[in-house]
């Protein structure tokens, strides 16, 4: 048993530690407490179980096992017993047959930083499949956003094409906010050329059958050719290039003139709006590592997190973790890293509000 204390109050941690499948009978002395919330993990599950239990006596009876429990103590009589927090429903996907182009004209430079997503765009259209029209005009900025329906549960596969410069971000839900960059096009590419590139495919992605996920494709074109498509390939194998309109629907902005919201802002714009007292870390050790590491983080601001793991040229190799992260709270997750090259990898936190890095070495 172990005991912990911060400002007066006190956590047990109780354990049977010699993985032999032992269990235990333990009676835990908590002094004047009234009450003891008992929380135990669940299998599979990011929330423990929670239990209020009234003391007499200040004596709580456990039964104790090779999972922990952790006890916290109320010295008060006991208040309504906490009701743990449900988790999101997740939002059905119903395609519409269409998805949302923006256009910005006027728009200089080559990369799709110069894209300025933060002003309203000059144009927006509803394209009919993941694909916008060729040799459209010169100097301008684009982005393609709405959602994506899987047909299948499963493991899929995304690729980017087009000229001259562009991006594709993908969410773990629907919320615009928690997007990550899944692949890119590091030089322009012929109409539908899935394959110039390592850059421009997707690490594997899972998804669920029936949900919503948010999908978004920027592209910058300076002059000479443009155009951009967006292809997947299905758990089963079958490969759609671009990808139907009869997977998509379009985004909805909430607000009309700049747009200002977290929905409407890309990951470099959420760095730059980042309030200057906002802190956020991450860390992973031991770096440079063979097998595994653990990563740590700790947000000051409670709110979504999505942890992934990028190789150099910038593809979501894996996703660590996607859910609430509680504010001052120390959260981890485990990479492991046996089945991955030598080398170096970026892990990047994004939160609501900002997105960081932090490198790890490979090294056998």
């Amino acid at each position: 048993m172990d005991r912990y204390e911060l400002n007066g109050q006190s956590a047990y941690v109780l354990v049977v530690p010699d993985e032999r499948g032992r269990t235990a009978s333990y009676t835990l002395n908590l002094g004047s407490a009234a009450y003891a919330d008992v929380y135990r993990p669940t299998v599979g599950s990011r929330t423990m179980q929670v239990q209020r239990v009234a003391l007499q006596g200040g004596q709580l009876a456990l039964q104790v096992s090779e999972t922990p429990v952790f006890v916290l103590t109320g010295t008060t009589a006991p208040p309504p017993a906490p009701t743990p927090t449900p988790a999101p429903v997740p939002v059905a996907c119903s395609a519409t047959g269409t998805i949302l182009r923006e256009e910005w004209a006027n728009a200089k430079g080559r990369t799709v930083a110069d894209i300025p997503t933060l002003k309203a765009p000059t144009s927006t259209s509803q394209l009919t499949l993941f694909e916008t029209p060729s040799n459209k005009g010169d100097n301008y900025g684009a982005r393609v956003r709405g959602y994506l329906c899987p047909p299948l549960t499963g493991a899929y596969t995304f690729w980017i094409a087009g000229d001259e410069a562009g991006e594709l971000w993908l969410s773990p839900d629907d919320a615009p906010a928690t997007k990550v960059r899944i692949s890119l096009l590091p030089g322009r590419t012929g109409v539908r050329e899935w394959t110039k590139y390592a850059a421009q495919q997707s690490a594997p992605i899972n998804l669920v059958q029936g949900r919503r996920y948010y999908i978004e494709a920027l592209h910058k074109e300076a002059t000479g050719a443009d155009h951009l498509a967006v292809a997947w390939q299905l758990p089963n194998g079958t490969m759609e290039g671009p990808i139907p309109g009869s997977r998509l629907s379009p985004y909805v902005p909430t607000t009309t003139g700049t747009a200002s919201t977290a929905a409407a802002v890309t990951a470099q714009d959420l760095v730059a709006s980042a309030a200057p007292t906002e802190t956020v870390t991450l860390s992973a050790a031991p770096n440079p590592l063979t097998t595994q590491t653990t990563v740590r983080f700790k947000v000051d601001v409670a709110g979504p997190a999505v942890l992934t793991l990028h190789d150099m040229q910038g593809r979501m190799v894996r996703q660590l973790f996607s859910g609430p992260a509680a504010a001052g709270v120390d959260q981890q997750a485990v990479l492991q890293a046996a089945e991955l090259p030598s080398g170096v990898y970026s892990i990047r936190l994004q939160t609501a509000s900002k997105l960081i890095h932090y490198r790890v070495l490979i090294a056998r």
